[in-house]
């Protein structure tokens, strides 16, 4: 089956677009790898506010795979999904205590997958930002101090563009694999 690009109006449309990609049976990480340091990589690019920049979509991608993998696990195990919030060979008696926590554990995977990757490509953008902004700030005050110091903040932007840009890669990188590691998890229960 060939997967076709959704037309870019609709954020949903690619959402479900990397879902089809995912494909929770057929997963083909290769892809899906490809796809996030693509839109994490065009991200940023200056004067570009991408989809891997805004948090809630970061986080609203990572929801939706978490819940795919949700449903695929609850359907392929059944009851035997609940030992997500008891692991086997725990004491009865830690029960109270472990069951709450393995719950807010299971459910924060999503909003901690997506905000790390926002988070993390938000800042490297912002520091871009406040470099470039201080920069012509210095160029714009018409001394020969502030014009050197400019040219010096100007020439600065190149490493950390380079940096955020490998900030980019290894955020995605790590998305997918996590992802990965979930899927693992709804297959293998532990």
């Amino acid at each position: 089956e060939i997967l076709q690009e959704p037309t870019p109006r609709l954020r949903a449309d690619k959402i479900a677009y990397f879902i089809k990609m995912a494909k929770v049976s057929g997963y083909n990480q290769f892809n899906v790898i490809s796809f996030k340091i693509l839109q994490a990589v065009v991200s940023t690019q200056s004067g570009h506010y991408g989809r891997a920049q805004i948090i809630g979509c970061t986080v609203a991608m990572s929801t939706t795979l978490i819940a795919g993998l949700t449903i695929k696990c609850i359907a392929k195990h059944k009851l035997d999904f609940a030992s997500f919030f008891f692991p086997p060979g725990a004491p009865i008696g830690l029960a109270p205590l472990l069951v709450p926590v393995e719950t807010i554990s299971f459910f924060s995977r999503a909003v901690s997958l997506g905000v790390r990757l926002g988070a993390n490509l938000t800042a490297g953008h912002m520091i871009l930002h406040i470099i470039s902004d201080f920069g012509a700030q210095m160029l714009a005050s018409g001394t020969v101090g502030g014009g050197i110091g400019g040219v010096l903040c100007t020439a600065a932007l190149v490493p950390v563009c380079i940096l955020e840009m490998a900030v980019a890669v290894v955020q995605a990188y790590v998305f997918c694999m996590l992802t990965t590691m979930y899927l693992n998890d709804a297959h293998e229960l532990h």
